[in-house]
């Protein structure tokens, strides 16, 4: 991250387990049942969790002197800039937001149709979360800030729990994990971030200019232009 602010605190964490999305998951059920005496995070710090395997995606990443201040005022910000086709980029500016219902129908490419459910199935059949309604933000890249308060005011220890489990189930097949891969980081930012509300989802919505559709660049990104 670039112009990083002074006392800023470096924590390098080997990812052993089985996956980036349980090391996260693990780390923030610690901090939230108070095991992170050692860190010293008070209630007012930022959290950066920045996945080494999409550093190519720094290119296109948020200063610090915007992600900070993001995340500072609304609990929660993105690192990568959300992105489109270059043809794409010359007309918009692409957002972070996606219509519930594109988001929903994402599945896995090359899953066994046994194994595959789309992603809206699996937020709300296997995490036990309710999909929001207007606007639904995702992080690519495993790559964000968070307010450390917003962490206990998001979701309870058991849902960290419950999504450990999940993440580390050795009874998961390669597809399985792949599945959970995949999902649970166009999730992250729903999961941790609060929702938007209803008039300023409204508003985003009535100035959008043009919505992104699969295949078109691959995504399903809401775009407005400012």
């Amino acid at each position: 991250i670039e112009r990083v602010p002074k006392g800023t605190k470096i924590i390098n964490i080997p990812a052993k387990r089985h996956s980036i999305d349980l090391v996260y998951a693990e780390i923030i059920l610690g901090i939230i049942q108070g095991n992170d005496q050692k860190l010293h995070i008070r209630e007012e710090d930022i959290m950066v969790f920045l996945d080494h395997d999409h550093v190519n995606l720094l290119n296109h990443s948020f200063d610090a002197v915007d992600l900070i201040p993001a995340a500072d005022v609304n609990g929660f910000a993105c690192m990568h800039q959300p992105r489109c086709s270059s043809h794409c980029m010359a007309r918009v500016q692409p957002t972070v937001m996606h219509q519930p219902h594109m988001w929903g129908l994402f599945t896995v490419p090359g899953i066994h149709p046994k194994h595959n459910v789309t992603l809206g199935e699996w937020y709300v059949q296997t995490l036990g979360l309710e999909i929001p309604k207007i606007l639904v933000p995702v992080c690519y890249g495993r790559s964000f800030a968070i307010k450390r308060k917003q962490l206990s005011s998001r979701h309870n220890p058991s849902f960290w729990q419950h999504l450990i489990a999940i993440l580390e189930d050795d009874n998961n097949n390669n597809d399985d994990n792949v599945r959970n891969a995949y999902y649970t980081e166009r999730s992250w930012a729903a999961i941790l971030s609060q929702s938007v509300p209803p008039d300023i989802a409204n508003a985003l919505l009535h100035r959008t200019r043009l919505i992104l559709y699969p295949p078109f660049d691959g995504l399903d990104i809401t775009v407005q232009d400012w």
